[in-house]
């Protein structure tokens, strides 16, 4: 085990930014094979029946959504979710070909698939890279990145998938979630407050977006976190005080933010013996094309605002 300073990392503003790193390696796991094919755009209406029936669709002779044979569905689901989608709605009302039914065990299915569905349409889906299986009849489960155990999300890794517009708050409505991998994505916006609801969360990596603002004092209900990158963004402000007692607290904890934009002198201690030293946020990009994670295509956007910014991380 690491000894402990008293002195904290030297701010950017009063000299050199002093900062722990870490490696980065087997950041969480074995890769999401990435497969081919078109996403479909499921935001489109269809037209309704003149019976009043909105859409009987057919597919290969198989019924899909209202049409499998569920009564005041929009009605039932629209109890179940927030329905401020209505891309996402019209998908799991109309257009899903699992066709759930609400009603016992089924309405948390439906809420999960909505939830997601809701996150692919806000983060601009049909752009995204290497997730043929999303919004398909397949259970979520199966989706590219996601994990589950007895049926319910507990990691949801779309690193590298070219996400775009504002950060979701809804993946706050994923209580049992452990991880959160959103790694080297184009998303804006700030950190949403309603993330305190993520308890369980043991890993969280935001690093190489396009996020702003300072970062919010979440962490404290959240016992099991180990690890947090929001390196290579543009993030301002303090360290907020519960990151600051994990630090002080779990020589286990890595933490991971920009001391150029970020105060890090607002946390008072590091480890030294070794661990404490300057990495370029370039390295873990690196990293990842020698191990073939990382194909040309997909990291030139994240190589480019990696150099741009030189990152430092603190531990």
């Amino acid at each position: 085990k690491s000894a402990k300073s008293s002195k904290g990392p030297k701010s950017s503003k009063g000299g050199s930014a002093g900062a722990q790193f870490d490696t980065r390696l087997n950041r969480g796991g074995d890769e999401v094979k990435r497969g081919g094919g078109e996403n479909t755009d499921f935001g489109k209406h269809p037209k309704n029946t003149k019976s009043g029936n909105s859409a009987n669709h057919e597919n290969g002779g198989k019924k899909i959504g209202r049409s499998a044979g569920c009564s005041h569905k929009r009605i039932d689901i629209s109890n179940l979710v927030d329905g401020r989608n209505e891309k996402a709605l019209n998908f799991i009302v109309n257009m899903d070909k699992l066709a759930l039914c609400p009603g016992g065990d089924k309405d948390f299915q439906i809420t999960q698939r909505y939830n997601l569905a809701a996150i692919y349409f806000e983060t601009d889906g049909s752009s995204w890279r290497g997730v043929p299986s999303w919004l398909s009849e397949s259970n979520e489960c199966s989706w590219e990145g996601i994990k589950c155990k007895n049926g319910i999300i507990t990691e949801i890794d779309l690193s590298m998938k070219s996400l775009s517009s504002k950060l979701p708050d809804l993946f706050s409505e994923f209580p049992s979630l452990v991880k959160l991998d959103l790694f080297s994505n184009s998303l804006t916006g700030t950190i949403p407050m309603s993330w305190q609801k993520l308890t369980k969360l043991e890993n969280l990596d935001l690093g190489i977006n396009l996020l702003s603002g300072s970062v919010p004092d979440i962490f404290g209900s959240m016992e099991n976190l180990v690890r947090v990158h929001l390196d290579t963004n543009f993030f301002t402000g303090n360290i907020p005080k519960s990151i600051c007692n994990m630090i002080e607290e779990n020589n286990k904890f890595y933490f991971s933010v920009d001391c150029k934009q970020v105060e890090c002198n607002s946390c008072l201690s590091v480890s030294q013996e070794g661990s404490l030293g300057i990495r370029s946020g370039l390295n873990n990009i690196i990293t990842k094309m020698q191990s073939g994670s990382v194909g040309m295509k997909n990291m030139n956007a994240a190589l480019w605002l990696t150099i741009l910014f030189s990152s430092f991380f603190i531990i």
